[in-house]
């Protein structure tokens, strides 16, 4: 049962979903299979995480897995939790790993850009 059944039947209900790739778009990726890998690869993020000449050394499952998608997944229900107490209403939340790890990697981008963070980016952000 989806949120539309369920917040039918509860309209406080706080529904929450985590996915790798999101719910849709024109590429169809929304429904490959994926890992941690496979996510901070799309988003980005993996590029950051290198040494000068060296290839990217991923973090384990830090960055998308926990990160980028139960970190945006749970902040996406403590704000639900905020607006339902305000309004009445529950809310559908719904969270991408691939999304999540740009966000949370986007201040890696930005420090970058200001000169506060050295490293192979200059291939990638140039």
């Amino acid at each position: 049962m989806g949120p539309d059944v369920l917040c039918g039947l509860n309209p406080r209900l706080i529904y929450a979903r985590m996915t790798g790739f999101g719910q849709g778009g024109e590429s169809g990726v929304e429904k490959a299979a994926g890992h941690d890998i496979n996510y901070i690869a799309v988003s980005g993020a993996l590029s950051t995480l290198r040494s000068h000449g060296q290839a990217p050394q991923p973090p384990i499952n830090l960055l998308g897995d926990f990160a980028g998608g139960g970190l945006m997944c749970a902040m996406g229900v403590l704000l639900a939790l905020l607006e339902r107490h305000n309004s009445g209403q529950g809310q559908v939340v719904d969270a991408a790993m691939t999304d999540g790890a740009a966000y949370v990697s986007s201040f890696v981008y930005r420090a970058h850009l200001f000169g506060q963070w050295k490293n192979d980016l200059d291939t990638v952000v140039s």
